[in-house]
């Protein structure tokens, strides 16, 4: 909806002539460049609007690469809480372009109680996960390189507990942070995608102009792709010197310019989704950590184990890290039920049923954190909704679906199997949460050691299901029993 210069959406607005985006009264961080993205955005509401056309009305007479555009586009999801896999709001239209589609629902046009509010604020268990992130970064900034890949189911909340994590660091020492985001692109996609973000947004913040200082020293290379960071009397001489650059010249400028920028402060290169990386990302990730001169540097990557299958390049790269000891794995934890009662309890502590309902939570999420938080606003809503005193009781509310986003993230996770392996899944499903894989090859048709097979390459790459104890079958077959690894695969 639009009233003057004001476009409301959701929870937002956009004010187009102060050039700020709000989130209800909150001012929201966003750069001008990426303000006319979002307003071009909306005024074609619902139109493809071309990466082309952007490019033209936005950075009109300058010369800018699409990975400036996909920056732009990544600051905005990341100031709407958009999701490029799921999109309420910012819709990638293949190669072409992208859309505004708000596709917000008309509850979430209202403002959100304070009860809620304090929901999403509150985290519960993961202190054992940030102290271990917590080490690795004592030393790095002792001079030992870390990278740390975060790994876990969608939803499991690895995202919350890298930022809970950042947020504990003390930047007023000067410990820098920079983040970079990875999307599902089409074909080979941008090489260095997130770690571009990720400078870009070093070179902005405060202090920024040293980070620009170190790039033009050692990195002339990265710094010709962040042309917003570049004055534009200089852009015409630092192409001259960068002119007949090879992929290993990016790989070594890299390098020295992370041990020159981390000579005196750490940094902290936080790489979400790696699972969609470029080639290029997890090559420099794979040639940072077979470096042997000291620096304060700790990159964290987050990805999903589903989402690395078959020939996947971060699978290759992750395992030999491991044989050389240059990497550590982060495995995300299901929730704990005593977790799930405290953040009911604290949620509904006027409630004396709250201890019983976060039992039934559990049993339905079995911790899964996005899932939890979802069931516990459904919940709220409901409670909310009743206002004649006839208050449906919270312990019989157990037939909560699950999110949308999630389902369409498992979804996607299926197209990538082959039809026996689906047939399969399927077959398992109909089985229960645990079954055998005689039963299964029933279902399908199949020979009962074809079935073994599969299952046993889905529990060794961590997928669905994993391994239970042998069953013994009236006739005398033994079977092997497998079980899903979540309620939300079953």
């Amino acid at each position: 909806m639009e009233q003057g210069n004001v476009f409301f959406f959701g929870p937002f607005r956009l004010d187009t002539q102060k050039k700020q985006l709000y989130r209800e009264d909150h001012e929201l961080a966003l750069r001008p460049m990426a303000v006319a993205v979002l307003h071009m955005l909306i005024e074609r509401g619902g139109e493809l609007v071309t990466k082309t056309e952007l490019l033209k009305h936005v950075w009109a007479g300058m010369y800018v690469t699409n990975t400036v555009l996909r920056v732009c586009i990544s600051e905005i999801r990341r100031a709407l809480a958009d999701n490029a896999a799921t999109p309420r709001y910012i819709q990638t239209v293949g190669r072409e372009g992208y859309r505004f589609v708000n596709q917000t629902k008309e509850e979430e046009l209202v403002s959100v109680p304070e009860e809620e509010e304090t929901r999403g604020e509150f985290i519960v268990g993961r202190e054992c996960e940030v102290q271990q992130l917590q080490r690795r970064l004592t030393s790095a900034e002792r001079g030992t390189r870390q990278i740390v890949f975060v790994t876990g189911e969608p939803g499991i909340g690895k995202t919350t507990l890298v930022e809970q994590f950042l947020a504990q660091i003390p930047t007023r020492r000067g410990n820098k942070i920079g983040r970079g985001q990875c999307l599902e692109q089409y074909g080979e996609g941008e090489a260095y995608l997130p770690v571009l973000e990720a400078f870009a947004r070093l070179c902005r913040e405060s202090g920024g102009s040293h980070v620009v200082t170190i790039l033009n020293r050692y990195a002339p290379t990265w710094l010709l792709q962040m042309p917003s960071v570049v004055p534009q009397a200089e852009f015409a001489a630092l192409q001259q010197r960068v002119q007949g650059t090879t992929h290993q010249r990016m790989l070594r400028e890299m390098a020295e310019a992370i041990e020159a920028l981390t000579a005196t402060t750490p940094l902290v290169l936080l790489l979400e989704d790696i699972h969609w990386s470029d080639y290029s990302t997890l090559e420099l990730i794979s040639y940072l950590a077979a470096q042997k001169e000291r620096a304060r540097l700790m990159v964290i990557g987050t990805y999903r184990p589903a989402a690395v299958i078959g020939g996947h390049p971060l699978k290759g790269i992750k395992e030999e890290l491991q044989a050389r000891g240059r990497c550590h794995e982060l495995a995300v934890p299901l929730l704990t039920e005593r977790e799930v009662e405290t953040f009911v309890s604290h949620c509904f502590s006027q409630n004396p049923s709250a201890v019983k309902l976060a039992s039934v939570i559990h049993r339905r999420t079995e911790g899964n954190a996005l899932f939890m938080v979802n069931v516990v606003n459904a919940v709220a809503s409901q409670k909310m909704a009743h206002t004649n005193g006839h208050q449906e009781p919270w312990d019989s509310i157990v037939d909560f679906d699950v999110p949308v986003n999630l389902r369409q993230i498992i979804e996607q996770q299926l197209e990538k199997f082959t039809i026996e392996e689906r047939h399969l899944l399927e077959a398992a499903s109909v089985a229960g949460t645990e079954f055998t894989a005689a039963a299964v090859a029933v279902g399908v048709g199949r020979e009962a050691l074809r079935v073994e097979e599969i299952c046993a390459e889905f529990v060794r790459r961590q997928l669905f299901i994993q391994e239970r104890e042998t069953a013994d079958w009236p006739d005398g077959t033994v079977s092997a029993r497998y079980g899903f690894i979540h309620t939300l695969y079953h």
